[in-house]
């Protein structure tokens, strides 16, 4: 009797202890670990949101950045190493999607490791070519690299990543050769892009629009179904001949699995908090982002059909998987 007493006071002392835990959360600064580079869209999109989860949270929300390996170092620091209690939490991309489906060994369980939080935005791709490539369409752009010996190199933020991906898949679509660059982040592939290291890339409108409004570098099609406000000339990959490239990137939050679910959901409702607020609606609409507000039910549905929808591709042979 007595251990059965002591057992049932233990299990009752648990469940009170729960919502004390995190009523009181957070009482010191947050952590979102970004597992890409600085300057890159994982960056950015953290920076536009985190005051404003700040405000709703009561705590700083601190950005830590850890990039490497198409996000896996820093996806795998807070699926296996980070306490469940809250106060990291994982800033993923695309990659988190398609990594697990494309890399012949993945590092942990993405699906039970991790617990989808809040989805961020979608972020539509785009194909961007650098001046020096002779060609003003994507049809053009098809047909020179069709007869250029070697192939047409991209950049991207690294293998497996959404850049990686969308650079190959569309090389699959449009049956030319595409040769990968992988780069440690957006940011240093744009960079070798702007200086004529590369000749295209694959990638994020956010990312890209500034240089090409710039007329630094030249956007061929964006892959949305319509036309976005931050590039209204340039036209979508359906318009431009090319229907079957719809692929866009996402950001979104995740906790490691045993997170109490009252501490998930405030760091859903600080989410959702900041994209309603009306400067960050704004900078989403200037960078020709959609905010993907919802709960984390709503989120953990549209993750997994990512990862469904990596597979398939996977399967129809439009990519292979890579070391």
């Amino acid at each position: 009797m007595g251990g059965t007493a002591a057992r049932i006071a233990f299990a009752l002392a648990a469940g009170l202890a729960l919502p004390a835990i995190a009523q009181d959360f957070p009482n010191r600064p947050v952590t979102m670990l970004v597992p890409y580079a600085a300057g890159g869209p994982g960056d950015q999109i953290a920076r536009v949101i985190h005051m404003e989860m700040a405000q709703r949270m009561g705590q700083a929300v601190v950005i830590e950045l850890k990039p490497g390996a198409g996000g896996n170092i820093g996806a795998e620091i807070v699926a296996k190493n980070v306490k469940p209690d809250g106060y990291t939490v994982l800033k993923a991309s695309t990659s988190l999607a398609s990594n697990p489906v494309l890399q012949k060994k993945f590092p942990f369980d993405h699906l039970a490791d991790l617990i989808p939080v809040a989805g961020i935005n979608i972020v539509p791709m785009s194909v961007v070519v650098s001046p020096a490539v002779p060609v003003k369409t994507l049809a053009d752009f098809v047909d020179w690299a069709k007869k250029k010996q070697g192939g047409v190199t991209y950049g991207s933020a690294g293998p497996g990543t959404t850049s990686h991906l969308a650079g190959a898949l569309f090389g699959a679509i449009a049956g030319i050769e595409v040769l990968h660059v992988p780069f440690k982040g957006v940011a240093p592939a744009q960079a070798a892009l702007l200086g004529g290291q590369l000749e295209g890339m694959f990638d994020f409108v956010s990312s890209m629009a500034p240089q090409v409004r710039a007329g630094k570098l030249r956007a061929l099609a964006v892959a949305s179904r319509e036309r976005l406000p931050s590039l209204p000339d340039v036209p979508t990959a359906a318009e431009a001949g090319y229907p079957a490239y719809d692929v866009a990137g996402w950001f979104g939050l995740f906790a490691p699995k045993g997170t109490p679910r009252e501490i998930v959901m405030k760091w859903n409702e600080a989410t959702n908090f900041a994209l309603d607020h009306p400067d960050v609606k704004k900078r989403f609409a200037d960078r020709g982002e959609i905010a993907l507000r919802g709960t984390p039910e709503d989120f953990g549905r549209f993750y997994r059909g990512e990862v469904e929808r990596w597979r398939k591709l996977m399967a129809g042979g439009r990519l292979q998987q890579i070391d």
